[in-house]
């Protein structure tokens, strides 16, 4: 296993002083790892588990005006806390006529604030824009807070089919790959594991995916064919194709359903 010191990441795994430089790597936020690490595909540590968390999440101040709507709908878990702490977002998200989204996360965050959601039965932020097109009145106005960039263009969809939306920023993404503890990549350990490591690599969103590669750049060594991408959704399996030779797509869009696949992956290899 290669020994970057106190420069690269730390293992959370048992199997730490393995020879073995099979490994999981895990991609998200290092504000996610506290929930993830208890995940049950990870619990009896029988992976070689690395944390490198490749994006960061910061909140945006919305500095525009904020008009009613109908409807809302999240194409994320982040943008809930983000929004609810704007008191005229907060107020249009609780007294909305219906919340969606597609994502599980998003609606247990939702859940958790006490607010009723429905769940949409589709795997993309696409397919949801489609998904409320047919299912909406046509006079529907819908609130749509997320990223600065987001994924799907879902305003401009909505409205182009005749639809009231308006989409606020409440959270932006910075995609780069960092060890464990915070620290920067240095160019000479990047280099290092490009020839080091094999296995697999799980990834929550094309942030992530765009945060990894522009640290390692799978296609300059042999990562890209010794690193299996285990990807949440579509979108981020499309994304992850780019660069990996082998891109697998978690059954469900469920964290946890990441991790059991990236897991049962895992485990499959020799």
């Amino acid at each position: 296993m290669v020994n970057t010191s106190n420069r690269a990441l730390k293992n959370t795994s048992k199997s730490q002083s393995k020879s073995d430089d099979k490994v999981l790597i895990w991609t998200r936020t290092i504000t996610d790892w506290t929930a993830d690490r208890s995940l049950e595909a990870f619990a009896d540590q029988g992976c070689n588990l690395l944390h490198i968390p490749c994006i960061e999440i910061e909140g945006v101040a919305i500095t525009g005006p904020v008009q009613p709507a109908d409807y809302v709908a999240f194409t994320s878990a982040n943008a809930v806390s983000f929004s609810l702490n704007h008191a005229e977002l907060g107020k249009i998200i609780r007294s909305a006529t219906a919340v969606y989204t597609h994502g599980v996360a998003t609606a247990t965050a939702l859940a958790h604030h006490g607010i009723q959601v429905s769940l949409v039965p589709v795997r993309t932020a696409e397919e949801l824009a489609q998904w409320l097109v047919r299912h909406l009145p046509k006079s529907a106005s819908i609130c749509l807070p997320g990223a600065n960039e987001p994924a799907w263009p879902m305003v401009e969809t909505l409205c182009n089919h005749g639809l009231q939306a308006r989409g606020y920023s409440v959270y932006q993404t910075k995609s780069l790959a960092r060890t464990h503890d915070g620290k920067t990549w240095t160019p000479e350990d990047a280099k290092l594991v490009q020839t080091s490591w094999r296995g697999i690599i799980a990834f929550a969103s094309p942030s992530a995916v765009r945060g990894f590669c522009e640290v390692f750049n799978p296609k300059e060594g042999s990562i890209a064919k010794e690193l299996i991408a285990v990807a949440i959704g579509p979108t981020t399996r499309d994304a992850a194709a780019k660069y990996f030779e082998r891109v697998e797509m978690a059954e469900d869009n469920a964290i946890a359903s990441l991790a059991a696949t990236a897991r049962q992956l895992y485990l499959g290899l020799p």
